[in-house]
């Protein structure tokens, strides 16, 4: 299929192919290098009980997808909100949460896979007494800049987390819709 074929067809994700100069396949072992994150290891962000742990993003990724560790505290979310760019996948490493997609709740215990695509009005929540973690991949990537602008350096825990208003308005920034007065547990 052509480039501009392929281009046409994938507006939604604001991916764009490129030639690399001729029509043979980039030969192993060039590009990008291979990257190891050790576990501890990430860019750290804090809001309202959960920890997002960026491990992949940015040019270690092509800018093509990020990866987030995501630990909600007892009694944390996800608030609910949809993407008009992103899909994403959660995981459940550890624990169980309860998901509201499109208005549907769903109880996704560990080993679990959520995937919500663009559009798509969800919340996940941490009913338990327990911390939950889960692994988080986002395409394309570029979410990591919404994290880094609405959430605080985990290290700076200081109880200034930024207002509903704050977060709604950094969302719209990303096409992020968020709704952040529906508190009700799901």
């Amino acid at each position: 299929m052509p480039l501009q074929e392929i281009n046409a067809r994938t507006p939604r994700y604001g991916v764009t192919y490129f030639e690399n100069g001729s029509d043979t396949p980039l030969p192993i072992s060039t590009g990008r290098g291979p990257t190891l994150v050790l576990s501890g290891e990430g860019d750290y962000r804090y809001a309202d009980g959960v920890v997002y742990n960026i491990k992949a993003a940015g040019l270690a990724a092509a800018n093509a997808y990020t990866v987030i560790e995501i630990s909600l505290t007892p009694g944390s979310n996800l608030p609910t909100h949809r993407h008009a760019r992103y899909e994403e996948a959660f995981y459940v490493l550890e624990g169980t949460v309860m998901v509201m997609l499109d208005g549907e709740t769903f109880e996704a215990p560990t080993g679990a896979l959520v995937l919500v695509p663009w559009g798509v009005r969800h919340r996940i929540q941490n009913s338990s007494d327990k911390v939950v973690r889960l692994f988080n991949l986002t395409v394309p990537g570029g979410i990591e800049e919404y994290y880094r602008t609405t959430c605080s350096p985990f290290r700076a825990l200081d109880g200034n987390d930024m207002g509903e208003a704050a977060v709604r308005t950094t969302g719209e920034q990303f096409g992020i819709e968020v709704e952040t007065d529906c508190g009700e547990e799901i």
